[in-house]
């Protein structure tokens, strides 16, 4: 199995080339700058374009994300997140494109798990179809993965971490599940939530076998509740469910740490088939610097299955701040840092509130 990251990007430049889409849709462009040991210097860009219906039935808006990044060492990983509602909300089409070659630290799996990880750098490919019709939807996943490098942490292999555990695999999965929608708004909703369960079933293939490896199963809940306030403000909280049936790989099981959930932890740190979480938010108006700007305060817990390094959840608090792209469809940039347990920290920019 060959990856490459050609196709991926030719498609993220020609969706976001100007002559491709029409005049209504705006655009934001931000520049993507960081740095890690495993990767050194990191640089891109990241694009997000919105296009709000001029129509009186509340249609929400359409939407399109891309970003690519490179590193110094020669690593690469682009993205691409179209989201289209239909007139009315009567339908919603998503499609979400990945590829990269990219570093994969790896620690094992639950909280009880060493403070050094074992380093692998696959190269990867992901492809999610998800199709909605009023409160019922579908989908279907494709991920392959193809280690090109392996090497132990230069601290040395931990002995409960194993490289049996990483492995060249392609999976494909379908979802079918229930969605109940009441947001006033995609981006930043002031009321509202949304209850969304869906059950999602599989199997793995591995190269050089013949059939299926491993048959899979993953159900999951997610429940996201939204308040305004008398100030303007709004408080926002989320409890997030999902348990797993078989051995996913371990990129494609729950991650502790990600920029939309459990702020506060480096992705991937912590991780597990089955995790319970939770999230609450306080947003500020954006009242600040010509009524762009707000500010944001969160805290949440993770628990995963295999859990045993602490009683409690994994803990993690934060803020940070908003900026308001466009009135319209309240889209913005979001600022965040958040702390969680065991001197784990990170900083988080990305668009649009984190759930």
């Amino acid at each position: 199995m060959r990856l490459r990251l050609a196709p991926p990007l030719l498609a993220l430049a020609v969706a976001l080339s100007p002559l491709a889409v029409a005049a209504q849709w705006r655009s934001s462009v931000l520049p993507v700058l960081g740095s890690a040991p495993e990767t050194g210097g990191q640089f891109g860009v990241a694009v997000f374009r919105t296009r709000q219906p001029q129509d009186t039935l509340g249609t929400r808006p359409s939407s399109l994300i891309g970003n690519a990044i490179f590193t110094t060492k020669g690593q690469q990983r682009a993205f691409v997140e179209y989201d289209r509602w239909t007139s009315g909300n009567e339908q919603r089409l998503q499609i979400l494109a990945i590829a990269s070659q990219f570093p994969l630290p790896y620690y094992g799996l639950g909280d009880d798990t060493p403070d050094v990880a074992m380093d692998f750098e696959p190269r990867t490919l992901e492809l999610n179809i998800t199709r909605s019709r009023k409160s019922g939807l579908a989908s279907w996943r494709y991920a392959a993965l193809r280690l090109v490098d392996t090497k132990v942490n230069r601290f040395g292999p931990p002995d409960t971490v194993s490289f049996a555990d990483v492995r060249d695999y392609r999976l494909t999965l379908a979802t079918v599940g229930w969605v109940q929608d009441s947001r006033d708004n995609l981006f930043a909703a002031t009321r509202g939530g949304v209850f969304d369960v869906s059950l999602t079933g599989g199997a793995e293939w591995r190269p050089g076998e013949n059939g299926p490896k491993e048959a899979l199963a993953r159900f999951r809940v997610d429940w996201r509740r939204y308040r305004a306030l008398a100030n303007g403000g709004v408080l926002a909280g989320q409890v997030m469910l999902s348990d797993a049936i078989g051995e996913f790989p371990i990129d494609q099981v729950m991650l502790v740490g990600h920029n939309t959930l459990n702020r506060g932890y480096t992705m991937g740190r912590f991780r597990d088939h089955g995790m319970l979480a939770s999230q609450i938010e306080w947003r500020g108006p954006t009242n600040l610097w010509k009524n762009r700007v707000g500010v944001a305060a969160f805290g949440g817990l993770a628990l995963l299955k295999g859990s045993g390094r602490t009683d409690n959840p994994l803990a993690s608090i934060g803020g940070g701040l908003r900026y308001r792209l466009d009135p319209r469809t309240r889209s913005t940039i979001r600022v965040d840092y958040a702390m969680g347990l065991f001197g784990q920290k990170g900083l988080y920019v990305a668009f649009n509130e984190a759930f």
